[in-house]
């Protein structure tokens, strides 16, 4: 049996991996972080294609890793490459797929537990998709329009009799990705001069966008739709939101009181703004205990999603039913942790080094 060895793959800035690694050295089990912004200028890829295998070896400042050794592979989230100065727009988009496919070709190359596998994680981050899957399940969805025709929304609402509610197919904030170029010239500080992947820098204004209330203001707006689409839904009324983290079959559910508050009663994620990432001015949060039917539901719908790590959202009515809305395959659990004490991330951590879910 291998020892563990653990390969993330992610971007500059990731907090989550910062206590992951932090949690993998204490154990003395080795890992390779690969932030995909040093590719293709700092991090040195070969992709062995061979009769009788394929694997791929990383160089990084006098670090190696060689694929065959991995035993579990933690895909966080992935950055965007930094190119030379001097390339054109053009230039850049050949090297960005150039460079994606190499990527490819080495996650190919490494059989074992992935979190998530990156065509499953690709495929579940659909949302009609994943309202297909839990709707097939069992669990109870709300009645969802996903459209960029005013015409379609002006009928979905009149035919509601409850309020609207819309957001994002599936971004959160305006303003494109962020530019990490600056953090990477300063950690190789000499080596290279970078030119960020985004030909315009990230828009100062960017604005979160959360989950409103269609009004009758807002719907004299849906002109605009048409030009890019959104997800509209029946509005579903609160006891509590759910917040639940899944890792392999380990379920962490904590409710989220975002009735307590006015500004957070349609999105609870609002409270991201108002306590300016404060935890001590975020609402109560408390462990929750799911009933036995929506844990092996919730189960069921990761195991047909293909996925083992998922932040799963969920609205608890007033009347005591349980409604899904989504699953995020990198979504954020430390607020919640700090906030309940669950062992949320000792959970991956062990996922990890175990390198298979059961």
């Amino acid at each position: 049996m291998k020892k563990p060895f653990v390969f993330i793959i992610s971007q500059f800035y990731e907090p989550n991996v910062d206590a992951i690694s932090a949690k993998l050295e204490k154990l003395d089990v080795p890992y390779f972080r690969l932030n995909t912004e040093t590719i293709p200028l700092i991090t040195n890829t070969n992709l062995y294609v061979g009769e009788n295998e394929l694997y791929a070896v990383f160089s990084l400042n006098g670090t190696r890793m060689d694929t065959r050794d991995v035993t579990s592979v933690w895909r966080r989230r992935i950055g965007e490459f930094v190119f030379p100065d001097g390339t054109t727009q053009n230039e850049r988009g050949f090297i960005r797929h150039e460079c994606a496919s190499m990527l490819h070709g080495a996650f190919e190359s490494m059989n074992c537990l992935w979190v998530n596998p990156f065509v499953s994680d690709y495929r579940a981050n659909v949302k009609a998709y994943q309202f297909e899957v839990a709707r097939k399940i069992g669990l109870s969805i709300p009645r969802t329009l996903i459209t960029n025709d005013p015409e379609a929304v002006e009928e979905f609402a009149e035919s509601m009799a409850c309020p609207v509610l819309f957001k994002p197919v599936i971004g959160l904030t305006t303003g494109g990705p962020p530019d990490f170029s600056a953090e990477v010239e300063a950690a190789y500080e000499g080596q290279f001069h970078l030119t960020p992947a985004t030909p315009e820098p990230r828009n100062p204004e960017a604005k979160a966008i959360f989950s409103q209330i269609l009004t009758q203001e807002k719907r004299n707006g849906l002109k605009n739709l048409s030009g890019c689409p959104a997800i509209f839904q029946e509005y579903i009324e609160k006891r509590v939101e759910i917040r639940i983290t899944i890792i392999g079959e380990d379920i962490f559910a904590a409710e989220i009181h975002s009735q307590e508050r006015e500004d957070t009663k349609t999105d609870f994620r609002t409270q991201l703004l108002s306590s300016q990432h404060d935890i001590s001015g975020f609402l109560h949060h408390a462990k929750h205990k799911l009933p036995d039917d929506i844990c092996e539901k919730l189960l069921a719908l990761m195991r047909e999603l293909k996925i083992v790590f998922g932040c799963v959202d969920m609205i608890l009515t007033p009347e005591g039913d349980y409604v899904f809305l989504e699953v995020n395959t990198a979504g954020q659990w430390q607020w919640v942790e700090h906030l309940t004490g669950m062992p949320i991330t000792d959970s991956l951590v062990n996922l990890l080094v175990r390198g298979t879910v059961n």
